[in-house]
């Protein structure tokens, strides 16, 4: 019996072959649908960040609407005073933005942690290396997938509700005062928020790449994070030296707040150059381990 091929069926490829301009998307994309896949984790993590969003708007609408004279009749007898009370209470919009940035900052690590400290632990692991650089796949369209893809639960726990609290603000403020006065801040937002969650993201990149496991990342995460606040501090009282708080990442991005949303304080010891320039080293090193680390995984696959 001799073999046939139906041409009618089977046509010569007569186009040109292109490569995707961005791999990188689709991994992340990939990366964000997987850790969606359980229900509970995300219950569980993200019902802290919902519920500080939700105390955090309403401070700001009942600020506005207490100076605007809707809850509080202005012109009764001792209104004005606990208008002020109340007001000098709730604080101004900024110091709310820039308390519940300050306080969601372990929580959204905590969220980056659990779904990012698996990206490349559970690649090497399972050997899903192989299949990624057999195809034509960069070290850079990796690592900025599997970024994108930890950043992404990093937007969702800090940069989305802050950018909820600004927007609460901007309708309930009177006549647009919060946009027209205030604009300033929201972008300040958007720019603190992202490099909080960028340092997170490579430092839970960098971690889960030098271990086998996610359990194992988890681990090395809090473990960090927690030893290097304990030696900071350490160290910091045992040479009553206050450079040593440079080794602590909340600190830093404490001062960092305090310096972008101009509350730093001038009693610090510690200036904003020492804490850019930690940040910086920090950020150095994990890209080098992470460059050092993938480049094996491209070596064996």
């Amino acid at each position: 019996m001799r073999a046939s091929t139906h041409t009618e069926i089977y046509r010569p490829f007569t186009g040109t072959l292109r490569e995707h301009p961005r791999r990188w998307v689709t991994i992340g994309v990939s990366s964000a649908k997987q850790g969606f896949k359980r229900k509970l984790p995300a219950l569980l993590l993200f019902t802290p960040v919902a519920i500080g969003c939700v105390i955090a708007c309403f401070r700001v609408y009942f600020r506005f609407q207490l100076l605007s004279g809707d809850l509080v009749n202005i012109n009764s007898p001792g209104a004005a005073g606990i208008t002020l009370m109340v007001t000098e209470t709730l604080g101004d919009v900024v110091s709310n933005i820039f308390t519940y940035t300050q306080g969601m900052a372990f929580f959204s690590l905590m969220i980056v942690a659990w779904y990012g400290a698996g990206l490349i632990a559970e690649d090497r692991r399972l050997g899903a290396n192989l299949l990624y650089f057999s195809r034509p796949i960069s070290r850079l369209d990796y690592l900025l997938g599997k970024g994108a893809g930890a950043a992404f639960f990093g937007f969702l726990a800090l940069t989305l509700p802050c950018l909820l609290v600004c927007s609460v603000a901007t309708f309930t403020s009177p006549e647009w005062s919060f946009i027209v006065e205030e604009w300033a801040s929201i972008l300040k937002v958007i720019l603190f928020s992202s490099i909080w969650v960028g340092t997170v993201t490579v430092l839970v990149l960098t971690i889960s790449s030098l271990v086998g496991r996610k359990s194992h990342a988890l681990i090395g995460i809090i473990g960090a994070i927690v030893l290097s606040s304990g030696v900071s501090t350490v160290l910091a009282h045992l040479f009553n030296e206050n450079s040593f708080s440079l080794l602590n990442l909340f600190q830093n991005f404490e001062r960092l707040g305090e310096w972008m949303f101009d509350r730093w304080n001038p009693d610090r010891k510690v200036t904003i150059t020492q804490t850019a320039a930690a940040l910086g080293g920090l950020w150095t090193l994990c890209l080098f381990i992470l460059a050092v680390r993938v480049r094996k995984m491209e070596v064996v696959a």
